[in-house]
């Protein structure tokens, strides 16, 4: 039987090349196959010193077999790992990546919906009354408005908390000249 006859048996019975039972198999085949030209080699007649000869040469055969076959499966075994790790990393930042993408562009868009739907709401007394919404926004900034309400220019009424805030409502005017 040769090499290629033994791998073909063994993928057969369902033990394929990169099995760690496939390497046992290998190193007892080739063993046996060392064994056997020993033998066919005349070693019959050999004395107590030449069957220990043999016996270590066909251990040390047997010994640089597995390894060789040992370090071939290790190689084959990294490289699969390594394919497989990167895979999984590449697939982790493609869908970490995308799935913040879309979080954050999801959760924007509603916040930009829901800020639409309010205003539409504000502007359900008409037109004239949008017209004038429009121009308070532009005359005012709500974050510099909200800033005075603090201490005694917050009171309460019906539940509800107000404050006295600048609220302009004209446009800004020209530009002082401070060279003046």
């Amino acid at each position: 039987m040769t090499q290629d006859d033994f791998r073909q048996k063994c993928r057969a019975a369902g033990i394929g090349d990169d099995k760690p039972l496939f390497l046992v198999l290998e190193m007892l085949f080739d063993t046996a196959v060392a064994a056997k030209d020993a033998v066919q080699d005349g070693a019959r007649g050999l004395t107590r010193e030449g069957e220990a000869d043999l016996v270590k040469r066909i251990a040390r055969q047997a010994d640089a077999s597995m390894r060789d076959a040992a370090a071939k499966h290790r190689l084959r075994l990294e490289r699969k790992t390594s394919l497989i790790a990167g895979t999984v990393a590449a697939a982790c930042l493609l869908l970490g990546g995308g799935g913040g993408y879309w979080f954050g562009w999801s959760s924007g868009r509603h916040s930009v919906e829901t800020t639409e739907r309010q205003i539409a709401m504000a502007f359900q007394a008409g037109p004239d009354a949008a017209g004038i919404w429009l121009q308070l926004m532009r005359n005012n900034d709500p974050r510099k408005a909200l800033d005075h309400c603090s201490g005694s220019t917050v009171w309460s009424d019906n539940g509800r908390q107000a404050c006295s805030i600048p609220f302009w409502i004209d446009g800004p005017g020209a530009p002082e000249n401070s060279n003046r």
